[in-house]
């Protein structure tokens, strides 16, 4: 799940770099505390509403739905549905991801 998101690399890679003295073994077990430590931080500020954002990601769609029923269809609903159903996808992908 982390690995699908687009910022996930680069983060990773600044949490690796902090300076750490003492012994290669304890330089590696501080960095793997430091790297634990904010991507526990890391997920609950961004992975935490996947639930939420998984219904109103549905509600949304429901809408553009209807609207699409009531008034003829534009190159603008669509756009707007294509983005609301990418969305929706990803974060069902990263659902599944987490139950993996």
């Amino acid at each position: 799940m982390w690995m699908s998101h687009p910022e996930f690399k680069d983060r990773l890679t600044i949490w690796w770099k902090i300076k750490v003295e003492g012994t290669t073994m304890y330089r590696l077990v501080k960095k793997l505390d430091e790297v634990k430590i904010n991507l526990k931080i890391w997920n609950k500020k961004v992975f935490k509403n996947m639930n939420f954002r998984k219904i109103h990601m549905k509600e949304e769609l429901e809408k553009l739905k209807n609207e699409l029923l009531i008034i003829r269809r534009t190159r603008e609903l669509d756009k707007v549905k294509n983005i609301l159903l990418t969305n929706f996808y990803n974060t069902i992908s990263q659902e599944e991801q987490l139950w993996r």
